[in-house]
């Protein structure tokens, strides 16, 4: 039977293997997880403009083997200065210079967009971000929906808990608010759930010293006899992280404000869970802001944040559709390539 040619130009996707399902130390490392996610949306929705091809790679060796293997026409890199610190060499790039190389950055901010310049971003040219409420107003930065993995699994449903069952998902680093959190349980409810899902993660905490010390401080605020406390650690599936999350009664995210953070990605998998979503004002969740009904603690409380359900987040879903990833990234090649 004859090959039949793929004409489509070559979009090659970039990522690190370390800390995703591709390293074979089950450990977690929030950046390569994204990465992997984004990917998989792209390499799975077949698009009939771009070949969408991704790669695992932890060195510049290996990247080079792929860029000969794939001859992209866009190259997208899933970057991070602490996780895929080899990619601050240039010599790649300049060797292939044809080639449109574009980084993905998770920490831009509005000031780097308004004076974008290639130095700042270790000689990218071009850079996207999925933080969708910083406005572009170059051709060289671009945003995209937030790569959300939504499951088929997953129904929207109206449950009602006669014990409510409250939930946090993400690694257990100081500046997530999971002590705000055990406070905020503790003032509202005399019977409930608190529910803690924190693997440990690959660069910031792989002994697992700052998850253990989290559940210490939970369990010190957290004295009435009727709320009980579940502790899990081990490393998930996207799609078993998606269904603990659906078993909860509300997910929460009350991080602390970082003021030059990105986005947070923990509650990218609540959203895929479709059940309520608390959070608080941290920059890291400024993409949940504003909602209607609010969703923020500060304006609100758990209680009601429950009884609303998910209405909040319909738009959420309808933004975030795998189908609106690729057709942004589809618009974002047409540009490049034009």
């Amino acid at each position: 039977m004859e090959a039949i040619l793929d004409n489509r130009p070559v979009i090659l996707f970039v990522s690190q293997a370390v800390g995703t399902s591709h390293d074979k130390t089950n450990t977690y490392c929030g950046v390569g997880i994204r990465g992997e996610l984004t990917s998989n949306i792209l390499t799975s929705i077949s698009s009939d403009k771009y070949n969408f091809i991704r790669e695992f790679v932890d060195n510049n060796n290996d990247l080079d083997i792929v860029i000969q293997k794939h001859c992209p026409k866009i190259i997208i890199y899933n970057y991070h200065s602490g996780a895929t610190p080899w990619l601050n060499d240039q010599s790649l790039r300049l060797k292939y210079n044809t080639i449109k190389h574009v980084m993905i950055h998770y920490d831009l901010l509005q000031s780097h967009i308004d004076n974008f310049n290639p130095d700042n971003f270790v000689g990218f040219k071009y850079v996207i971000s999925d933080n969708d409420t910083l406005i572009t107003n170059n051709t060289s930065s671009f945003i995209v929906p937030r790569s959300t993995p939504f499951s088929d699994k997953i129904h929207i449903e109206n449950r009602v808990d006669i014990i409510p069952r409250i939930g946090f998902q993400g690694f257990g680093l100081g500046h997530k608010g999971i002590a705000k959190l055990a406070h905020q349980i503790q003032s509202e409810f005399d019977e409930a759930i608190f529910r803690l899902h924190m693997p440990y993660s690959y660069f910031c905490d792989r002994d697992g010293h700052e998850a253990k010390t989290r559940v210490n401080e939970v369990r010190s605020i957290i004295t009435k006899p009727g709320i009980r406390i579940e502790v899990s650690h081990d490393f998930l599936s996207d799609e078993d992280i998606i269904k603990w999350l659906n078993e909860n009664t509300v997910n929460c995210y009350f991080y602390d404000y970082l003021p030059n953070s990105g986005i947070a990605s923990s509650p990218d998998y609540a959203i895929a869970a479709r059940r309520p979503i608390a959070i608080n004002n941290s920059r890291m969740l400024v993409n949940l802001h504003n909602l209607s009904p609010s969703i923020e603690i500060e304006k609100t409380s758990l209680k009601e944040i429950i009884n609303n359900g998910i209405t909040p987040l319909l738009p959420i879903y309808e933004k975030y559709k795998k189908e609106n990833v690729v057709r942004r990234y589809e618009e974002i090649c047409d540009i490049l390539l034009k």
